[in-house]
């Protein structure tokens, strides 16, 4: 479908990520084991908005996680955009927060190139290419939001599913959740 207007067409895309560990410890309130209370396990959410591809098939995309417990918890963000959770041929970007750091991973889904935030140029696989000084991190209160400037090619074209990923020191991992999907056919 060919978008006739030259503004920015927004598709907002959102995925509820829960991570309800303890439940029983929440249900009664306190360790079957003492009779401290256990600290409850909050759910991990993050939402995305992509901003699709324009002629030169530069799109932007913000994820934002959030914690409710602590967001300087996270020790890994990922955003993976491809048919299905495979790093192999796909735009898939790691952020270390404690470094300031993006990974895009290889086409062949071993190894990465990095990119510092802010850093001119950009890292670059079949698939797409990250900016690293136009690409962006914030937090404000219990959220970290992740914007990426992505520069899709033109053979890394029809739907593909966006998947995000968050794991924090306290060991919880959200695993790949489906936020969405993104269709460079609609451009």
């Amino acid at each position: 479908m060919a978008n006739s207007t030259l503004g920015i067409k927004k598709v907002q895309l959102r995925a509820m990520i829960l991570l309800l560990l303890g439940v029983s410890s929440l249900l009664s309130g306190c360790s079957s084991t003492s009779n401290s209370l256990e600290r409850p396990k909050v759910p991990i959410t993050a939402t995305i908005v992509l901003t699709p591809a324009e002629p030169d098939r530069r799109s932007v995309l913000t994820a934002t996680f959030t914690d409710g417990l602590n967001p300087a918890e996270f020790i890994d963000l990922r955003v993976l955009i491809n048919t299905e959770v495979d790093g192999r041929h796909a735009c898939y970007v790691y952020f270390d927060p404690a470094a300031g750091r993006l990974s895009l991973v290889k086409d062949s889904g071993e190894g990465s190139e990095t990119i510092s935030i802010g850093e001119h140029g950009s890292t670059t696989n079949s698939q797409c290419s990250l900016a690293g000084q136009t690409s962006s991190t914030s937090q404000a209160g219990e959220q970290v939001s992740l914007r990426l400037d992505l520069t899709f090619s033109a053979s890394f074209r029809g739907p593909r599913n966006v998947y995000l990923f968050a794991n924090t020191r306290r060991g919880e991992s959200t695993g790949f959740i489906k936020a969405g999907v993104w269709d460079s056919a609609d451009q």
